[in-house]
């Protein structure tokens, strides 16, 4: 932890991403490291090869950029991927990267492929969120109300809903700091697990 967070300190310009066609725990937290880092006086950009998920409603989407938006001749010093066993997971993102890239791998999958220049595996967290919930700690930096919401939303969805056998006594402990912050997971919960699309209950409608 000590060292993938002294080689960010010493980064300038960095490129966030997850894998293609990312669920919960992949976009809460890849927004949750980019404000870390910007908090950190980094200069950031989100990029997918997908859109924003449309189901992720209760998550900012203003820093979100698609791959086939980007040049690529656009210049980064580092690829921070969360959530992504294999670089090769993050799809055509990979046309921003050259070979001075240096890569910042951050995962919990217990298959990650260790690709990185630094790699912070944790297989024993329950979400990817987990893993950055302690990097926020490891900076001494107060978990303000949107980062909490990523990373609520980053263990709810990959407990499923604190439901699945990944959830342990340390996950329900930092989702009660995370509510501390006075996050709205009435409406969280809401969003993500009693919302469905019109197609989507025609199609459970004929099932």
């Amino acid at each position: 932890l000590n060292a993938i967070c002294q080689g960010l300190k010493k980064t300038d310009n960095f490129l966030l991403a997850s894998h293609v066609n990312p669920e919960g725990d992949a976009v809460a937290s890849v927004l949750a490291l980019d404000s870390l880092l910007r908090r950190l006086g980094k200069k950031t950009m989100i990029v997918c090869e997908d859109a924003f998920p449309e189901r992720l409603a209760c998550l900012p989407n203003k820093r979100w950029n698609q791959a086939k938006d980007i040049p690529a001749s656009r210049k980064f010093d580092a690829l921070v991927v969360a959530d992504c066993p294999t670089l090769e997971r993050i799809g055509v993102v990979q046309k921003l990267l050259s070979s001075e890239t240096k890569i910042f791998n951050i995962d919990h999958h217990i298959s990650n492929k260790l690709f990185g220049h630094y790699n912070y595996i944790q297989a024993s967290a329950s979400a990817c969120g987990e893993v950055i919930y302690d990097m926020f700690k490891h900076f001494k930096m107060k978990i303000n109300k949107d980062e909490a919401t990523a990373l609520y939303v980053s263990i709810s969805t990959d407990t499923g809903s604190f439901k699945y056998s990944n959830t342990t006594v340390r996950t329900h402990l930092m989702a009660a700091d995370l509510i501390k912050t006075g996050i709205d997971i009435g409406r969280i919960n809401e969003e993500l697990y009693a919302t469905y699309s019109l197609n989507k209950i025609q199609l459970y409608s004929r099932l």
